[in-house]
Parts: structure tokens; C-alpha cells; sequence
């Protein structure tokens, strides 16, 4: 049985896309009754604080291979902040944000089950080039390993890719964002799409909408990287 939370949307995209830093800008400064749920910072929160068990072991090996947690794991984490920000929450709360999840078709449905059907996916689309940049300049443990960093990429690649042979598999619209501006623009905008879904605005939202992308891949970033580029971000 699905659980029952206020609405949200999920903001997807790859290796520093600028998931987290525009969603923490939205939620601060343009949608204050907005909830952010970073995913991947609540599981890095978990190996500082869990226990050290099978569980803390698995959750660790994942993050320092780049390779997704289990469902299982990620879902109790999730819950379990949720439950925290619903005992201590304002009851003006709008919107809540999942940032980086669901990272894999899995996810999406297992997200729909527990949580029932968000109010859109947000793609933000980054070139290379940005995230490139964006990885030297953020230097976390795993952003300094080209094979993990590949990892994580040809994670983001799957569940694009998923989602463009079968649209049906995404539970609300599909929002497109260039996320190659500077973090305030793409907050804006991200701010402008997220008003028309929660129907705020006079301009529906549109469905399925995306950037071109580069004829080499049907990946937003372009190519994946190559060795050359991997050396380049850890440069």
C-alpha cells in the first residue's frame, strides 16, 4: 500500500547536473514551503551515523563503486527522514523534492508504490563540458575516481535511456531543464515548471518535453566519458 505524503517531484540528472545545489536554492529562496530530500546525502549521512553492520557495509561498498544501493535500503532511508520532517514539520510544507532519486527504472516503481505518483520528473540536462568543471571544482571522495565516476554516469545513461524508449514508464510529466546556466536561472525555471504542476500557474505543464541531444548519443550529457576525459576531471 502506497504511503501517504504530501506531494512531490523527483529531480533527476547526472553527476554534478546541479541536482542538489538548485534544489537547496529553490527550497530556500523561491519555495520556502518546499521540503528538499537530498538521497544521496541522506545515505552518506547513514555511514556517519549508522551502526557499522551488513547493511552499513553494503551502503559504503555501493557509494565507493558509484553503483546504486538496493531498493530496500534506500527506501527505509527515505522513510525514516520523512517520518522525522512529518513530526517536526510546518503544516505549510507544499512540496517535497527527491534529489538523485529514482536513479534506476526500479526505483521509479518502487517509488510509485510506496509513495504513490509524483507530481513531475525533472531532467536536468548538462554537457559534459559543465559537469566536468562542476566535479573538479566539488572534489568529494567519489568524484575522484574516474571508474566510479563512469559508474555513476552509465548509471544516469540506463535510466535515461529507459524512460526514452518507453515513456509510459514515468508516473507524471517529464521536465527538461538546460542546467548549463548558472544555478539562480536554472532554479527560476525549475521554480516556474515546478508552479505549473502543482497547478499554481495559468500555463499547463508540458508533457514529455526535451532538449536535443547530440546525434553521437541519445544521452543528454553527449558521449560518455572517455579515458582522456577521466583523466581530465581528476586532473
Amino acid at each position: 500500500m502506497a504511503r501517504s505524503v504530501r506531494a512531490f517531484a523527483a529531480v533527476l540528472g547526472p553527476p554534478a547536473a546541479g541536482k542538489t545545489t538548485v534544489c537547496s536554492t529553490l527550497c530556500s529562496k523561491l519555495m520556502p514551503t518546499t521540503y528538499h530530500l537530498n538521497v544521496g546525502g541522506l545515505l552518506r549521512e547513514y555511514l556517519e551515523a549508522g551502526s557499522v553492520d551488513s547493511t552499513w557495509h553494503t551502503v559504503k561498498d555501493c557509494l565507493n563503486a558509484g553503483k546504486v544501493v538496493p531498493i530496500e535500503i534506500t527506501l527505509n532511508v527515505v522513510a525514516n527522514r520523512l517520518e522525522q520532517a512529518e513530526m517536526a514539520s510546518n503544516t505549510s510544507t507544499q512540496l517535497i523534492l527527491f534529489d538523485g532519486f529514482p536513479r534506476t527504472t526500479e526505483q521509479l516503481q518502487a517509488l510509485q508504490q510506496h509513495f504513490g505518483n509524483p507530481i513531475a520528473t525533472v531532467w536536468l540536462n548538462a554537457s559534459l563540458a559543465s559537469t566536468t568543471q562542476r566535479l573538479r571544482q566539488r572534489a568529494r571522495e567519489d568524484d575522484l575516481d574516474d571508474a566510479v565516476i563512469k559508474n555513476r554516469f552509465d548509471v544516469w545513461e540506463d535510466m535515461y535511456q529507459a524512460l526514452e524508449r518507453d515513456p509510459a514508464l514515468l508516473p507524471a510529466p517529464l521536465v527538461s531543464i538546460d542546467a548549463n546556466r548558472s544555478e539562480g536561472e536554472v532554479a527560476r525555471e525549475l521554480h516556474k515548471k515546478l508552479q505549473e504542476c502543482l497547478g499554481l500557474s495559468q500555463t499547463p505543464p508540458s508533457r514529455n518535453v526535451r532538449e536535443p541531444k547530440p546525434a553521437t548519443s541519445r544521452f543528454p550529457l553527449g558521449p560518455l566519458p572517455t579515458q582522456r576525459h577521466m583523466e581530465a576531471i581528476i586532473a
